[in-house]
């Protein structure tokens, strides 16, 4: 029935447990299906200076020197003694020969890229389709959102266009930060997408309002 405090934060007392109406009510199951998927579960982490420290750790381990940048697959064959990689390379063609290969393109992308693999993998491929996605980056010159609303990191998901609204997971107590405005999927993607970048804006704007007041659009 009380919520710890920390540090100068008195204790707070809450309220009834409500129904399970009230609960159900709440969209309490948005937050279910994020958090189960495997791919999606707490606890998360990020690397130290962005996601891509991950490919230059990568590359730093295999050695720069044996990475071959700007060049365009434009067959995959298996061969009996592994297989060989044809591309293009500053207008130039070539071929490449190793005991194996891991295709790490967008299966759409692979689908369309000659091979002898046959064609269950071509139908294969083919079945996952790109979705649509968009997001917008908020600049505020203060945290409101860890001064006023105790939010330090995470998602709130929401029924509006905007989709969800992600809050910076670094930086804490700092004196500015992003806050991702709109990370939508489909559809609402879609509507975004068709808009110039200041009206992307504003209606990010006018959305997160709904949610956070009007200090959302203030201080950016």
């Amino acid at each position: 029935s009380v919520d710890p405090g920390a540090g100068h934060h008195a204790r707070t007392v809450l309220g009834p447990v409500p129904s399970l109406s009230q609960v159900l009510q709440s969209g309490v199951g948005q937050r279910f299906s994020f958090e189960f998927g495997y791919s999606q579960a707490m606890l998360m982490f990020q690397p130290v200076g962005g996601m891509d420290m991950i490919p230059r750790a990568l590359a730093k381990a295999i050695g720069p020197g044996r990475i071959r940048m700007g060049c365009k697959v434009t067959k995959i064959t298996n061969v009996p003694r592994g297989v060989e990689i044809e591309y293009e390379r500053n207008g130039r063609k070539a071929v490449f020969e190793a005991d194996y290969c891991i295709a790490t393109q967008p299966p759409q992308v692979l689908a369309r890229t000659p091979h002898n693999l046959g064609a269950n993998v071509t139908a294969a491929l083919k079945v996952p389709v790109p979705a649509s996605t968009g997001k917008i980056g908020l600049e505020y010159k203060n945290r409101w959102w860890e001064v006023d609303d105790n939010i330090y990191g995470g998602i709130t998901p929401t029924d509006l266009d905007l989709s969800t609204v992600w809050y910076p997971s670094y930086g804490y107590g700092t004196d500015r930060g992003v806050v991702i405005g709109y990370y939508n999927f489909g559809a609402n993607s879609d509507r975004y997408a068709a808009l110039t970048h200041q009206q992307r804006l504003a209606r990010a704007l006018e959305q997160g309002a709904k949610i956070h007041g009007p200090k959302y659009a203030r201080d950016i």
